[in-house]
């Protein structure tokens, strides 16, 4: 969180300090090593005034997008989801251009906020995010087949279906349920600290998994419908078939398709089970337990449906690109809290997560890659006055 000094920077740049200013910036350099150090590294590089001065023209749109062309994966945290900016978001722009790993923003007080580098003792204790997938496949007679270290091919025959692994690592499903056959369920479990698992079910249907998650299913689909269970988060593309509607369900709560795109966030330590509808359409089911009072709604592209306490709420503008993100290898929040970040956080890196202290309660927008490291990520995030300490497998977050 920069805004008096970076301001500053930006004018000793230009060489427009007056002394009062050159005061202020001089004793923010010699109140530690990573404050000089940062200041020799951000002011030396003589593309820092030519960008500065190219900002003159001041343009917010033209900005913000010279930012992010740079440095596109960052956090930015707003306080009452509103961001000032002000011509002098050109000297923040300077301390991102050259590295400094912040995307900063002005806030509402106007007052002067201190920079500091991340502490060191986050890099030396770091996390690798997760480089293979580690899903498992139980059959139905109990066996597991580890994905990660079994070999490209047929990995299993159950009935007249064959379970083979592609070349790249893909799941599919081939064959179909031969007549009068008992019903085989299989089911796909992605575990925490594990990359995305593609699998296509015997229809046609193709489902991703994120980390922390799994997806029961029929071996092949018999009968007049397709019904399949998960947990966590999955997206689904559903092969069409009006005589054979497909059904995901995740306890009382029922996702009704004939087929389309989709995302089930469904975690059991989330508030409430959110289905975005990406293409074509769907309808959302459920029953408080306990009782035989039904709620629904049916979505249009673009809306999401919440389930919270037997009730299906709609809204109906989601950012789509947010809900993509997992699947496309980005962390992407939009006014989220910290305890939702972490979770996310504690699932990708496979960590445990402890608060100690009273935790800003601010909210935060903005993405950066899930191939960083953890040491990477939180320093992205540490700059807006949250701390972070790693002990093995652990993260302690702290005012």
């Amino acid at each position: 969180m920069v805004s008096r000094i970076s301001f500053l920077i930006a004018k000793h740049n230009r060489a427009e300090l007056s002394g009062e200013e050159r005061l202020e910036l001089n004793e923010w350099i010699n109140l530690s090593p990573e404050n000089a150090g940062l200041f020799a590294e951000v002011t030396d590089p003589a593309a820092t005034r030519a960008f500065v001065q190219q900002m003159d023209g001041y343009d917010e749109a033209a900005i913000r997008a010279k930012i992010e062309s740079h440095y596109p994966y960052a956090f930015v945290q707003e306080p009452k989801l509103r961001r000032i900016w002000y011509r002098v978001a050109a000297a923040a722009a300077v301390l991102v251009l050259l590295g400094s790993g912040v995307y900063y923003y002005f806030n509402n007080s106007g007052k002067p906020n201190t920079v500091t580098r991340t502490k060191n003792e986050l890099a030396a204790r770091d996390i690798a995010a997760p480089k293979n997938n580690r899903a498992t496949i139980t059959l139905s007679g109990g066996q597991k087949v580890f994905l990660d270290s079994a070999a490209k091919g047929t990995l299993a025959v159950q009935g007249s279906v064959k379970v083979e692994k592609l070349a790249d690592g893909k799941i599919t499903y081939n064959g179909t349920a031969q007549p009068k056959t008992a019903i085989e369920y299989n089911t796909l479990t992605n575990p925490r600290g594990s990359r995305v698992i593609d699998i296509t079910l015997s229809d046609g249907s193709r489902v991703w998994l994120n980390a922390e998650s799994s997806l029961k299913y029929p071996v092949a689909f018999a009968g007049i419908e397709r019904k399949v269970e998960i947990t966590g988060e999955a997206y689904f593309e559903v092969a069409h078939d009006r005589a054979k509607p497909f059904t995901v369900s995740k306890g009382n709560v029922q996702v009704q398709v004939l087929g389309t795109h989709f995302n089930v966030n469904a975690y059991d330590d989330e508030q409430m089970i959110k289905v975005t509808l990406l293409e074509g359409s769907v309808k959302v089911t459920t029953a408080a337990p306990g009782t035989t009072a039904v709620s629904q709604q049916r979505l249009s592209p673009g809306e999401a449906a919440l389930v919270q306490a037997g009730e299906v709420m709609l809204v109906r503008k989601t950012d789509l690109e947010e809900v993509m993100a997992w699947k496309n290898g980005i962390f992407q929040f939009d006014n989220a809290g910290i305890g939702t970040i972490m979770r996310e956080v504690g699932r990708w890196y496979d960590v445990q997560v402890e608060y100690k202290g009273t935790i800003p309660e601010g909210h935060y927008r903005g993405r950066t890659s899930r191939d960083l490291s953890a040491s990477q990520m939180l320093k992205i995030l540490q700059f807006s006055g949250i701390h972070f300490t790693i002990e093995g497998n652990k993260i302690i977050v702290s005012p």
